[in-house]
């Protein structure tokens, strides 16, 4: 499936410039991003998207982290995007409110009544972060429970990408290993 690349360039220059001087395991964190998208990229060739869908579901990828890391907001992202895009980063932006060890569980839930093509987000961005995050320097038991918090997105959102699911799991134990 094809995607519009002129949106796809829109939303990697607004994450780019709100990610400025972030990091992430050495590497600038658009990296991050971009690994997230082309995960959706690869998945659209192996699964029935709309154009629609497949250009929000990248550029939601692109801008996933912006609400909880940086000053960009709900509305910036509404106004710049559109509805759907600014309710999926929304829904996969962690709440601060929520006690630290219910958060992953309080945004998969939001995540969950997102459409598919947007909690496919999810499970690319946990596919992205066991790849760059398979050179951090963390412990072993950090690792683990790494990996265990990929179990539960996996648990919540299997259903929503086959193809997704699948390499979720396999990189899954891969992380295991290391």
């Amino acid at each position: 499936m094809l995607f519009s690349i002129e949106l796809y360039q829109k939303a990697f220059l607004y994450a780019t410039k709100a990610h400025k001087e972030q990091k992430i395991c050495g590497y600038p964190y658009i990296t991050h991003l971009v690994l997230t998208a082309s995960e959706i990229m690869e998945a659209s060739f192996y699964e029935e998207f709309t154009k629609r869908e497949i250009d929000e579901a990248i550029v939601t990828a692109l801008l996933h982290d912006t609400i909880e890391d940086t000053d960009i907001t709900y509305q910036d992202i509404y106004l710049e995007f559109n509805k759907v895009i600014a309710d999926g980063v929304l829904a996969l932006t962690k709440n601060e409110k929520v006690v630290k060890s219910y958060q992953l569980i309080d945004s998969l839930e939001r995540v969950l009544l997102q459409p598919k093509h947007i909690q496919m987000v999810k499970l690319a961005d946990r596919i992205a972060n066991l790849t760059i995050k398979s050179e951090s320097d963390w412990s072993r038991e950090r690792r683990l429970n790494y990996a265990k918090d990929a179990e539960i997105i996996f648990d919540y959102l299997s259903s929503s990408s086959e193809f997704l699911s699948k390499k979720l799991k396999r990189k899954i134990v891969e992380y295991k290993k290391i």
